[in-house]
């Protein structure tokens, strides 16, 4: 284990809400990076949250909030974005009723008076997975648009332009849900030709033997160096030692490897294919010390280099999700949430280089 050396820190949001789950991407323009996340809210679970979307033009040094990208009646979450072939966005979230499914009588009023907002018709119109796209770097964006699976970091663009998603599936009815969201019953491969407009269920991926899909989430594909697609998943059907799975496919995501742990206490996971062709995978380590953690693969995922070390003082495990981009000069940024109470949560970010760089 070695720590990277940290070169800037900082945070993006301004207000004291609790903003999670973040997403980072190299924008269009020169020293341009544009992130998601879900902002605006009372806390980890409330029914309150909306995705933001940041950006920086000096690499990360500043950053200022441009746009909320939903506004609809349930809380949307876990922010996604992907940047396909001509520069199109892609930007993915999933709606949750979770805060409002139990023990009203022990929240905020406000709380109380959203629910009598939302009927039947909401859920069926509002409740499941979501995609908005944007031709002109995020000035504009569509109107949202349903597919058939989600994760938590979107989409990846493959070396013959088409894009692959892998993520829990769509429930088929807004009345089957997994603690507030309508997660279903598989982990799939879903892929688009047509720039993200639509999407083709293509496979179904494998859990671990005597695992429980159900316990498994927040899986994250891209395609290595060598063709093949590298596919990481959180599975907790061990609670006291939740792993990250990985598995592979060699055939553009028809079929897939049996999954191997790559990850002990560290997820979920995001995989960044850099220039020099290596795999650097980053995730919340959220076993004490607290913090957020990453590796390199110098073969396409088939092994993994030791744990480098870039945040070790979290106050407790109610952060990660971290999301990494490589800058112009070759150095990193990754950008991750961290809870300091129940109500106040920041996006966070460092600028680092490996140690011996």
């Amino acid at each position: 284990m070695t720590k990277a050396n940290i070169i800037f820190s900082g945070l993006i949001n301004s207000d004291n809400s609790y903003h999670g789950w973040p997403t980072l991407i190299k924008g269009n323009g020169e020293n341009e990076l544009i992130a998601v996340c879900s902002g605006g809210r009372e806390a980890h679970i409330c029914p309150f949250g909306r995705v933001y979307m940041y950006r920086s033009i000096d690499g990360g040094k500043n950053w200022s909030m441009t746009a909320k990208l939903s506004d609809g009646p349930l809380d949307d979450r876990d922010a996604g974005l992907c940047k396909t072939a001509d520069g199109r966005l892609l930007m993915n979230y999933f709606t949750n009723i979770l805060a409002l499914s139990c023990n009203l009588d022990k929240r905020p009023e406000s709380w109380r008076d959203k629910l009598k907002e939302i009927t039947l018709e909401t859920l069926s119109r509002e409740h499941g997975f979501w995609m908005r796209y944007s031709d002109d770097n995020g000035v504009t964006w569509s109107e949202k648009y349903s597919i058939a699976a989600n994760n938590p970091h979107g989409a990846s663009l493959l070396s013959d332009g088409s894009l692959i998603l892998v993520g829990r599936q769509q429930s088929n009815s807004f009345a089957y849900m997994y603690e507030g969201s309508r997660l279903g019953d598989k982990i799939v491969a879903i892929k688009s030709f047509d720039n993200g407009k639509t999407w083709e269920i293509i496979s179904e991926l494998p859990i671990a033997e005597g695992h429980s899909v159900s316990k498994c989430f927040e899986p994250y594909a891209i395609e290595a160096a060598d063709g093949r697609i590298i596919a990481v998943i959180r599975d907790q059907n061990d609670f006291s030692n939740i792993r990250t799975y990985q598995t592979i496919s060699s055939d553009g995501g028809r079929t897939w490897s049996c999954p191997k742990v790559v990850s002990e206490g560290g997820y979920p996971a995001h995989l960044l294919k850099l220039k020099n062709g290596k795999l650097l995978m980053s995730y919340g380590y959220r076993n004490a010390p607290y913090g957020i953690r990453c590796r390199i693969s110098e073969n396409s995922g088939d092994s993994w280099g030791e744990e480098i070390v870039l945040y070790d003082k979290g106050v407790s495990n109610d952060l990660g999700y971290p999301t990494t981009a490589e800058l112009d000069d070759g150095k990193f940024i990754t950008m991750y949430y961290e809870a300091s109470s129940h109500s106040q949560s920041d996006i966070k970010y460092c600028i680092w280089e490996l140690a011996d760089a």
